[in-house]
């Protein structure tokens, strides 16, 4: 049986403002975005990747440490420094990127899909990203990806169950969802569902 993932749902707007601690030059160049991190032996954030390939050497500005030898999935706010091979690394906020469960674990089990709204989706940097928007009150809800594998590609599901949560202030919940392990090919599927308050969504993209 599956473990039910209980996610910190985070609100975007976090990145909006900056500490007066990092003194920021206000002509540097911030980027923000899904970000690929590497960890050294130390908990150092030592390598950035983006989603479009490109890596950088980090210059951990304010020495967070982090869990160590890790590879981790985040949004990021950081700064490409001016030789372009080097980036500094301003803010993070962890998403939830485990891999999909599978189908077959969820058989013996309702798969709650209570209805949410969906900012975006898209693929990029090998993973199937989406930001979903939920009400929430003050009860925790349970989310995580179901993953059915086709013979021409992979279907996510979202599961949702509110816990009964009434409705109250609306946060973004972010993931990011590994597509490794598939076997996926040029010209395979990959889509998207979830429940809407009104009609469902379903997205679908071709590799």
């Amino acid at each position: 049986m599956n473990k039910v993932l209980t996610i910190l749902l985070s609100v975007l707007s976090l990145f909006a403002t900056i500490s007066c601690s990092k003194e920021l030059d206000v002509t540097e160049n911030i980027v923000t975005g899904f970000v690929t991190l590497w960890t050294d032996s130390n908990g150092n954030i030592s390598v950035l990747e983006d989603d479009f390939g490109k890596r950088f050497m980090v210059d951990d500005r304010d020495g967070t440490k982090e869990p160590a030898d890790t590879v981790l999935r985040v949004i990021s706010m950081y700064i490409v420094n001016s030789d372009s091979t080097t980036a500094t690394v301003l803010e993070t906020i962890n998403i939830l990127s485990n891999r999909a469960t599978d189908i077959c674990e969820c058989e013996n089990r309702e798969i709650k899909q209570d209805p949410v709204k969906v900012q975006s989706v898209w693929l990029s940097g090998g993973y199937m990203n989406a930001v979903i928007l939920i009400s929430v009150h003050h009860t925790p809800h349970s989310l995580f990806m179901i993953a059915d594998k086709k013979d021409n590609g992979v279907d996510f599901i979202l599961y949702h169950d509110r816990n009964n949560d009434p409705i109250g202030s609306t946060k973004n919940a972010y993931f990011s969802v590994p597509l490794d392990g598939y076997d996926l090919q040029k010209g395979d599927s990959i889509t998207f569902s979830c429940k809407g308050d009104g009609a469902d969504y379903h997205y679908a993209f071709e590799l």
